[in-house]
């Protein structure tokens, strides 16, 4: 009978690795103790949480989640999705949001290695075989030699076939033990598409649109700024209300007098000196200067956990 799984307490998740501003760790939850859990798990095996809020657009599989996790690994890089699958599999009732074709991706994989397995197998009792023949056939042999020399000889053979039958015996059992955990995945996964309740919500219309339409928006909202680096996906996936930057975006962009400093570390470069929020928090930073080619303000928008490697990224503009 087909395992029936039960939704109480399970941890529904997808990897959208798709992203120019890193790899997130979605859920459909914000269950505070749900979200620890799953955070304790990535950073168990040793990748970063950089941040964690409340989800407010579309991830890569057209469905709206809860919470997003943003992670890295400690280079900077975002993590692989068999990284994330590996630290989460620990967790109990945690369930990955596949998408169809990642099902079929991953069924024709176990298959593979099911098949790989087999034929491993075929061929190590096959050698198996040969070494039991060759055994017994030494068993077997004259027991009225005499010679000393043919003892030794009769002595050291077979002691290097028992060697290799227990080497045989032991790659045998091995390759028979990941044949039937291969199997097992393969028949819980297939049982867990099948019978698994969880339903995705109906994702609401993204705000501003694409992130296409959000840029070409800016530009005709604040037409003497220019943002570079990766500041229009930041502010597209990132900010949720964007009215208070879009405040100080706005008086930049019309000259008018706004409090500033020094962004310390790279020349030229002028940090807006006020808390900034993002509707969750009060942790966004604009950096801007003049490019005296264009008559334009170059501006960065990012967060506060960011300054250092954004003081890297913004001396290529100096």
């Amino acid at each position: 009978m087909a395992m029936k799984l039960s939704t109480d307490d399970l941890i529904v998740w997808y990897y959208d690795d798709r992203n120019v501003t890193g790899g997130y760790v979605l859920l459909d939850s914000d269950d505070p103790p749900t979200i620890q859990r799953v955070q304790n798990a990535l950073t168990s095996v040793g990748l970063l949480c950089r941040k964690q809020g409340a989800c407010f657009r579309l991830a890569h599989n057209r469905k709206m989640y809860k919470t997003f996790i943003r992670v890295a690994k400690p280079s900077g890089d975002s993590p692989e999705r068999a990284e994330i699958r590996a630290a989460i599999r620990a967790l109990p009732n945690a369930h990955y949001d596949a998408s169809p074709v990642e099902i079929r991706a991953y069924f024709n994989g176990l298959r593979e290695k099911i098949d790989q397995k087999d034929e491993e197998i075929k061929l190590l009792q096959h050698s198996l075989q040969e070494s039991r023949n060759e055994q017994h056939r030494l068993i077997q042999q004259d027991a009225t030699e005499t010679y000393r020399e043919m003892e030794v000889m009769y002595e050291k053979e077979r002691c290097e076939l028992n060697d290799r039958l227990g080497r045989l015996q032991t790659n045998l059992d091995i390759a028979l033990a990941e044949r039937d955990e291969a199997k097992a995945q393969y028949v819980e996964l297939r049982d867990e598409v099948q019978n698994a309740q969880y339903l995705g919500h109906e994702a609401p219309a993204e705000r501003l649109g694409g992130r296409h339409e959000f840029s070409q928006v800016l530009s005709v909202l604040l037409p003497n700024l220019e943002f570079i680096i990766n500041s229009i996906p930041f502010m597209h996936t990132e900010v949720r209300d964007y009215s208070h930057i879009l405040a100080y975006l706005y008086k930049l962009n019309n000259h008018q007098e706004i409090p500033f400093k020094a962004f310390r570390g790279v020349k030229d470069w002028m940090e807006i000196d006020k808390r900034i929020s993002d509707g969750q928090s009060d942790t966004i930073r604009i950096y801007y200067k003049k490019d005296e080619p264009t008559s334009k303000c170059l501006v960065y928008v990012s967060e506060k956990a960011q300054q250092k490697l954004d003081q890297v990224r913004l001396r290529k503009h100096t």
